[in-house]
């Protein structure tokens, strides 16, 4: 209860930040922000790839991704993310999009507005800008906000840090056009038809989607495919740094193995080579599994040695439903901007 009050004061400076920060808006673009309410995990990046795959179903404009790069050695000055930029410099995040879309542009910088004139290719031409963890980048004007809530945890005690888990208030759903409920499945459908029910008083415009997360198989470096059936009654070693690790512990269970032995760690967490040297060598009669997000930070070495194919990350397949009402708000939003 010590951290109650301080739940307002966190509130007040939240309110001048909104109110007085000046709002820059780049031209000849159509801004999709993509941000939650809470900390933690929410599926931002599997629905950020899911989205450009949608748009480059629908539009033939250029995508460029502007992300903060948590973590990433050069958030401060800014960077263009190539295919083969080290995760421990741009974010695991920003180069796990930048390897699923080789085609897009990825930038990361804590000033977003100020990395894009300085590394995008695009700023003459129309485009489409995805401002990834933009729900409170107050910084940019948007033309669109997608709010992704975790169909498990929900919105955890309603109350904005440090006493509950919000960065805003619940109300602050009157400036989102859309609710993503991430990693839905019918087990939380009764508490997200409730939350609903709260939600339509305060923005009676929002648009609700349901996002599912598929697990498809297990890959190594070598591109090696161990399909989840082969999972059933064999032991696991599963290490990760997410947000979430317990969505994941249940999906892993899903597979039904004989035993399970998880190791986490912070999220965004940078692995040293030591480490998961020192992981695979006590695991060796278990299959070694991660997150696709997690592998991306050992590119740098993943090749060095023969031991480091038996690790294997999990790859996810995401669906959206209703699709097409999906469709045709992405659609409505193009008609705009032409």
């Amino acid at each position: 209860m010590i951290l109650f009050p301080l739940t307002y004061l966190y509130r007040f400076f939240f309110f001048l930040d909104q109110t007085f920060t000046k709002k820059k808006e780049i031209p000849k673009s159509i801004l999709i922000s993509i941000g939650n309410l809470s900390v933690g995990g929410t599926g931002k990046t599997p629905f950020t790839i899911f989205l450009i795959e949608f748009l480059r179903c629908v539009t033939e404009l250029p995508v460029c991704v502007l992300s903060r790069g948590y973590k990433g050695i050069n958030s401060n000055k800014g960077m263009r993310v190539e295919l083969d930029s080290i995760s421990k410099l741009c974010g695991d995040e920003p180069l796990l999009i930048k390897k699923s879309h080789p085609n897009v542009e990825v930038i990361i910088g804590k000033n977003r507005y100020e990395s894009f004139l300085r590394y995008s290719n695009f700023i003459d031409q129309k485009k489409i800008i995805l401002l990834d963890d933009g729900f409170q980048h107050h910084a940019l004007k948007r033309n669109y906000d997608f709010v992704l809530i975790d169909s498990s945890s929900l919105l955890g005690n309603g109350y904005t840090l440090p006493y509950g888990l919000l960065r805003e208030p619940i109300d602050s759903v009157k400036r989102a056009h859309s609710i993503v409920f991430t990693k839905y499945s019918q087990n939380y459908s009764e508490q997200v038809e409730n939350l609903k029910a709260k939600l339509i008083p305060i923005n009676p415009s929002l648009k609700f989607f349901y996002m599912y997360f598929t697990p498809m198989y297990l890959k190594n470096r070598d591109g090696h495919i161990v399909e989840i059936q082969r999972l059933k009654g064999k032991a696991l070693c599963v290490f990760s740094g997410i947000g979430n690790f317990q969505s994941l512990k249940n999906t892993i269970q899903s597979f039904e193995p004989s035993e399970v032995k998880y190791i986490t760690f912070p999220d965004h967490y940078f692995f040293s080579q030591e480490e998961v040297d020192d992981i695979i060598q006590a695991n060796l009669d278990k299959q070694v599994v991660c997150t696709e997000k997690d592998f991306v930070k050992f590119l740098p070495w993943i090749f060095n040695q023969k031991i480091y194919e038996k690790i294997y990350f999990l790859v996810m397949q995401t669906k959206l439903e209703p699709e097409n009402l999906f469709k045709m708000e992405l659609q409505a939003l193009l008609q705009r901007f032409s």
